[in-house]
């Protein structure tokens, strides 16, 4: 069922509404654990309004401003009429597929990707797509089950390729029962997934929340009392001349600190330090949220 209202316009704030209850092509990929952009737990986090979807970056930025041009060029390379366009399955109301163009002609769906060098070189020169992209096209011919192609066209530094992706009715119909089990185990049902090692649970518990108040507190001290340390240090070492001496209850000792390169040492012996690995173990970093840049 195609959707002619105001919520098929993407990225409006109907349309963002309208899409909170449902499952989109883009979301497939997150639900089959293909992604590498978010896990099934965080999807379950956006779709249950635990969490904002919000993604804002300058790769998105840019491939959401580019994507008008885009399909402007390829309906002028294809001569065709492919205009974006929202559609419901029929099937399952619960799925939903915005398409950044659908070509009524030939019913084909444009799928517009402004992507990496290695994404691009394997579209251009081998006319493969990731298994992410994939799902995300097979999802959306069944939504809208006329169209007999996705036309998959990428986008890298100016420079652009189509792949075709043809209907493959059983790689649909197993992509639409896991997904059709995910969506009435977690949304329906309610019950979260399984956090991966990607995963971020939330603690809201009166007690966690002021053990990590204590510890933003001793954080802050911690670092005023590094930043006194660093400036008494400082003006410690301008007391004395360039030799040892002792002031107060301190010694101040000048010493050197020499260093052995034994990578270079290893690369120059030919010794694969690879052989030498010891097993990994878990660490544990402690960041501030909104601070953190990794």
């Amino acid at each position: 069922m195609k959707i002619t209202d105001e919520r098929a316009d993407q990225g409006s704030e109907a349309w963002l509404n309208f899409r909170k209850d449902k499952i989109g092509a883009s979301d497939t990929a997150a639900i089959l654990g293909i992604s590498p952009w978010k896990t099934a737990f965080q999807l379950y986090e956006e779709k249950r309004g635990l969490k904002n979807d919000d993604v804002d970056n300058p790769a998105v930025r840019f491939g959401s401003e580019a994507e008008a041009h885009l399909r402007s060029l390829f309906e002028f390379e294809h001569d065709v009429e492919a205009p974006a366009c929202c559609y419901v399955s029929d099937e399952e109301p619960w799925a939903m597929a915005s398409l950044d163009g659908y070509d009524a002609a030939n019913k084909e769906i444009l799928e517009i990707k402004t992507c990496n060098e290695k994404v691009f070189e394997d579209a251009q020169k081998r006319l493969t797509v990731p298994e992410y992209y994939l799902s995300q096209a097979l999802w959306q011919m069944f939504c809208l089950p006329e169209a007999i192609q996705v036309n998959m066209f990428f986008s890298h530094r100016g420079s652009t390729c189509t792949v075709k992706i043809s209907r493959d009715q059983k790689k649909i119909s197993e992509i639409v029962e896991a997904v059709k089990a995910w969506f009435s185990s977690h949304i329906i049902e309610g019950s979260p997934p399984t956090p991966t090692e990607r995963d971020y649970v939330t603690v809201d518990e009166k007690e966690a929340l002021d053990v990590a108040e204590a510890y933003l507190r001793s954080k802050d001290a911690l670092e005023a009392a590094k930043t006194n340390e660093s400036e008494a240090r400082a003006a410690l070492l301008n007391v004395g001349d360039d030799g040892n001496f002792c002031v107060g209850d301190l010694k101040v000792t000048k010493y050197y600190v020499g260093g052995f390169d034994y990578k270079k040492a290893c690369c120059d012996s030919e010794i694969d330090l690879n052989e030498y690995k010891k097993p990994s173990s878990p660490r544990w970093r402690i960041s501030v949220m909104g601070l953190d840049k990794n």
